[in-house]
């Protein structure tokens, strides 16, 4: 068999050929018909084949937190070649974009700014598909995900994330949450500061909310190919009784969300990595090992060292609700028309058992750390009326037993601990697509 680029071209097609296909580093065959069976219709829709998608599945009751991607995995990469790190104004526009390799630099190789609370430090993610199917027969739970506007299925608009821990400070009279390197990040604030303080940056921020994490968890798990972050970065917990005791000997405070400076990670060259392990020393003289780690240029997002705090869904009468719209919600009464019902929540604490309904909250209990998700939550048994808030990614005391989603509800609304918190977040708004448009 010689090189392709030797073989002469064909003159005339007939339709009866077979075509044999380089895809995913595999020649495989297929025909004119097949080629055609993936092209959009006159309305630009392109059909759900295995051409136009990329498909993650997983078995809902495997021990393993592997999943399984199939179909076109170049999708994968036309998908992740949206996203970037950037700085953005206080209109939430970009003035600048991010090195990929190396985000001390912008991409023209010029040193970035990564200090100046008017320029967050974000990355932008969203702007493509995506499909969720169960199959009840083998139990197995189907993402589907594509950068063509495929029909049935749901646009994820593009907004900005943080790359680094919030943080607050004044500005101007004001109160503002941040995004920036070179900042310890303090955390002792209940949400609707932090919600308030996001706002007081423009009027497209807001604190991260659930539906913007749970996107850029099922980045992980696209690039991973894995629901268990932990077996990746080593997060291990902290003794937050210890920690709470303990002034930090740079920043001298007592309630920062995390041992080291915002940015700290900026040294990795990358989209992902880990610094070299790291040692923190309590008041007691006892100590703890740890490592600082990045993914997708956000500084330890995924699960670790701080809690942080989600402003989309909240919890009241044992009840669990998730905002509408997270770009226009200004209430956080669970039973006004800015929210609607997801599940019943749980009394005790324990792992979630997964489910075809939903990943995210726990409408399911009596899973292990070998059947169910690598999530965990835990719960206030004893007052089921007030409001509480769903905490996503890993805590300072409970690091070591979540993984890419935690639920932690023991604070109500007003209250909050050093080892909780919130980070800055906006939506793009150059994309004019609303969130969760399903392509017909």
């Amino acid at each position: 068999m010689t090189q392709f680029t030797k073989y002469p071209k064909v003159s005339i097609l007939e339709g009866t050929e077979t075509f044999l296909v380089a895809q995913n580093g595999a020649i495989k065959q297929c025909s004119i018909a097949d080629i055609a069976a993936a092209a959009p219709n006159s309305a630009g829709v392109y059909p759900d084949v295995p051409l136009n998608r990329i498909t993650i599945k997983r078995f809902s009751a495997q021990a393993s937190g592997t999943v399984v991607a199939t179909d076109n995995l170049e999708m994968m990469n036309r998908i992740f070649s949206l996203f970037f790190p950037c700085l953005i104004n206080r209109n939430s526009q970009i003035v600048a974009y991010l090195n990929g390799d190396d985000t001390t630099k912008t991409i023209d190789g010029l040193a970035a700014t990564l200090d100046d609370y008017s320029m967050p430090c974000m990355v932008r993610i969203g702007g493509y598909y995506r499909k969720y199917e169960y199959d009840a027969v083998t139990n197995t739970k189907i993402e589907k995900y594509s950068v063509l506007p495929v029909k049935g299925y749901k646009y994820i608009r593009r907004r900005f994330f943080p790359m680094y821990a919030g943080e607050v400070e004044e500005q101007g009279g004001k109160k503002i949450l941040t995004s920036n390197a070179g900042k310890w990040s303090t955390q002792n604030l209940n949400i609707q500061q932090f919600h308030e303080y996001a706002k007081n940056m423009g009027d497209n921020f807001r604190a991260i909310a659930i539906q913007d994490f749970n996107e850029y968890r099922k980045m992980f798990f696209m690039w991973k190919r894995s629901y268990n972050s932990q077996a990746f970065y080593g997060i291990t917990g902290f003794d937050w009784n210890k920690w709470n005791a303990t002034a930090n000997t740079q920043s001298g405070k007592t309630s920062v969300a995390q041992p080291y400076i915002n940015g700290v990670t900026k040294t990795i060259k990358g989209m992902e990595g880990q610094l070299a392990e790291q040692t923190f020393t309590y008041k007691d003289g006892s100590t703890i090992k740890y490592k600082p780690y990045k993914f997708l240029w956000a500084e330890g997002f995924l699960a670790g060292p701080f809690w942080i705090r989600c402003s989309g869904a909240l919890k009241k009468n044992h009840k669990w609700y998730v905002a509408k719209d997270i770009n226009t919600c200004a209430s956080w009464d669970a039973t006004d028309d800015n929210h609607k019902f997801i599940c019943d929540a749980c009394k005790e604490e324990g792992y979630i058992m997964e489910n075809f309904e939903d990943t995210m909250f726990p409408t399911q209990v009596g899973g292990s750390d070998s059947k169910g998700l690598f999530d965990y939550y835990w719960l206030n048994k004893t007052d089921v009326t007030s409001n509480f808030i769903p905490v996503v990614v890993g805590g300072a005391d409970h690091g070591s037993s979540v993984g890419v989603s935690a639920l932690y509800s023991g604070n109500v609304v007003s209250h909050s601990n050093p080892d909780t918190g919130s980070a800055l977040a906006s939506d793009d708004p150059t994309d004019t697509t609303p969130d969760g448009t399903v392509v017909v």
